[in-house]
């Protein structure tokens, strides 16, 4: 899992996001904190994806809009096939909230 967070840890989303990454041991949890309109202050972190290994391979569950809970989930067999389903899901959760505030002109 030390190579998901390395792999995006800190990357920025072509929206401006700073993406962080959470390894808690037995998952990893992708987010970025969203500084617009649609900030949460209690929790600013928009959630994008939690990935976990399983015997299967990549389990991932994916967030959308407001949800506490995963809307989506899939298993990726591969690095390569989860990096290409993240990054497709990182930029479209990054388009769904918007730029921050802070980027906005």
């Amino acid at each position: 899992m030390n190579e998901v967070v390395s792999h995006y840890e800190g990357k920025i989303t072509t929206q401006g996001h700073r993406l962080q990454v959470t390894n808690h041991g037995d998952d990893v949890v992708i987010a970025f904190e969203h500084r617009g309109r649609y900030r949460d202050d209690y929790d600013p972190l928009v959630k994008v994806a939690q990935v976990q290994w399983t015997t299967s391979g990549y389990r991932v569950d994916l967030f959308y809009l407001d949800a506490e809970e995963p809307t989506e989930s899939f298993v990726c067999a591969s690095d390569r096939e989860l990096y290409v389903k993240l990054d497709k899901a990182i930029e479209a959760r990054a388009q769904e909230v918007g730029p921050p505030e802070d980027a906005q002109s």
